[in-house]
Parts: structure tokens; C-alpha cells; sequence
């Protein structure tokens, strides 16, 4: 099995490639966050093994700047798994006691992670929207209370562009 290490940042990414033997591959290498850093490391995993189902690719869950590099992986066919930064942090001060926070250091701890299973689950693009949907929704998802969500929704809409109405000249003239 082939583990990639990804630490996502605004203009780079720090990436780490070893396999199920600990036997490191690459050495932690910097790509740009653009479709030529892209290719690079697609190249990069490819070398390492044809078959996409013998390779796991994790990477921080940095917000807005993993978009890209997610969508591109996911694309490629490569099983990818977005990890919680906390996590990381976590998982890489139980290995040691010295304080070391580095990119470096973080893409190799997301390769360490992926290697020892620590309950992770692939990526797709319906978790996305599952988790997307998730956050719009009450937690109480009984009809009752979905059906006052929306009523609030509509007052939050609604009601400002009513009283701005109220206020024009044309509304106070048909009054009359």
C-alpha cells in the first residue's frame, strides 16, 4: 500500500509519499497549488504504483484551499481522505515530546495516520454535500420544526423588503 501525506496551505503544499513497509518513497517535496503542482505529484504517486485501489492520499482539511487539489485527486480516481488539522496535532504529539509544528513534519504525520487506520473514511463528493446540507438544516429535523425553519427563513427575507416598501413614495401614494 502507498501512503501520500498532504499539508495544505494558501500557495503550496508540502507532500510526503511512503508505502505500508515504512520504506519513504519521497521525501517530504513542496508543489505549487496550481494544475502544473497538481500534475507533479499525480506523476509522482503514479511512479509509485499503476493500481489507484493500492493508494491512500490524506490531506488537513484547510478550508477553501484544498478545493482544488480535492477535486483534482478525486478526479484522478485516487482514494482521498480530508483530516481534521486537530487531528493532526493530535496524532503528531502522541508520537513525541518534542514540540515540533512544521508543514514538513505535518505531511509526514497525515502519511503516518492513513498507515495506521485510525478510523478514517474516503472522501466523495456526496459526504460533501451531505455535510454542506447538514449545516442548513435544525438539528431537530421533526416536519414541525423544518416547517417554522422556513417560516423564519421567509420573515428573515421577507419582512425587511416589506417595511423598505412601506417606506417608498409610490407604496404611500397607492394608499390614498
Amino acid at each position: 500500500m502507498i501512503y501520500v501525506g498532504i499539508d495544505v496551505a494558501k500557495d503550496k503544499h508540502d507532500c510526503f509519499i511512503t508505502n505500508s513497509d515504512g520504506e519513504v518513497l519521497f521525501q517530504v517535496f513542496t508543489i505549487q497549488n496550481n494544475r502544473k503542482g497538481f500534475d507533479d505529484l499525480f506523476s509522482r504517486i503514479q511512479s509509485t504504483s499503476s493500481d489507484v485501489s493500492n493508494i491512500k492520499v490524506g490531506l488537513e482539511a484547510t478550508g477553501h484551499y484544498s478545493y482544488n487539489l480535492l477535486g483534482y485527486l478525486i478526479d484522478k480516481g485516487l482514494p482521498t481522505y480530508v483530516i481534521n488539522p486537530l487531528h493532526t496535532n493530535l496524532y503528531r504529539k502522541s508520537l513525541s515530546l518534542r514540540k515540533t509544528k512544521t508543514d514538513k513534519v505535518d505531511a509526514r504525520t497525515i502519511a503516518m495516520m492513513l498507515m495506521s487506520d485510525v478510523n478514517l473514511k474516503s472522501y466523495s463528493d456526496t459526504s460533501y454535500h451531505n455535510e454542506e446540507l447538514d449545516c442548513l438544516l435544525p438539528s431537530d429535523t421533526s416536519s414541525i420544526s423544518l416547517i417554522i425553519y422556513v417560516l423564519r427563513i421567509q420573515q428573515l427575507v421577507f419582512l425587511p423588503f416589506f417595511f423598505l416598501l412601506m417606506q417608498t413614495d409610490n407604496y404611500n401614494s397607492a394608499r390614498q
